[in-house]
């Protein structure tokens, strides 16, 4: 990301046409700072960034994405967050050696964009995704009976925000 603003803004022409989209525009400085989920929450409550209804975060939430905006526009610069609680990823990621009730993602957070792009490490042994498989039997069992046709794909809101 910060090369591809770098090499950006050394061509004369393509700076000149950021600079006019994006007054105001201040160069991401490298390297980026980490934070861990566990410590985002805790920064949120001690900045009384609370969740709905001003109920405090705790180890095991989502992170909603007006709290996360508040907490990235006032730390001020961009920020990896990373681990996040196996409840509510999905159960094909990886878990983090030492920390199993975690996972090994990791979101780029961006003061005034919020969530940029998000990463994640799958589980590469069969063995270990099975037992995964096996603790989601809810995905196939809705399908017992058949269901609708139903998809993903890359979310155009983290892309339309820059």
């Amino acid at each position: 990301m910060c090369g591809l603003l770098e090499r950006s803004f050394a061509d004369a022409p393509t700076k000149a046409l950021l600079e006019q989209l994006n007054l105001g525009f201040n160069m991401p400085q490298r390297p980026f700072k980490r934070v861990d989920y566990k410590d985002a929450i805790a920064y949120l409550n001690e900045h009384n960034i609370a969740k709905e209804y001003g109920v405090p975060h705790k180890i095991g939430d989502a992170i909603a994405e007006a709290a996360e905006r508040k907490m990235i526009d006032q730390i001020n610069v961009p920020i990896f967050l990373t681990g996040f609680p196996r409840e509510i990823k999905v159960f094909y990621m990886k878990r983090i050696e030492g920390d199993e009730g975690f996972m090994e993602y990791v979101y780029v957070l961006m003061p005034g964009v919020s969530e940029v792009v998000g990463g994640r490490m799958r589980i590469s042994h069969s063995a270990e995704l099975l037992e995964a498989v096996q603790a989601c039997v809810l995905h196939t069992d809705q399908r017992k009976y058949g269901t609708l046709q139903h998809a993903s794909f890359l979310g155009l809101r983290e892309d339309t925000r820059l």
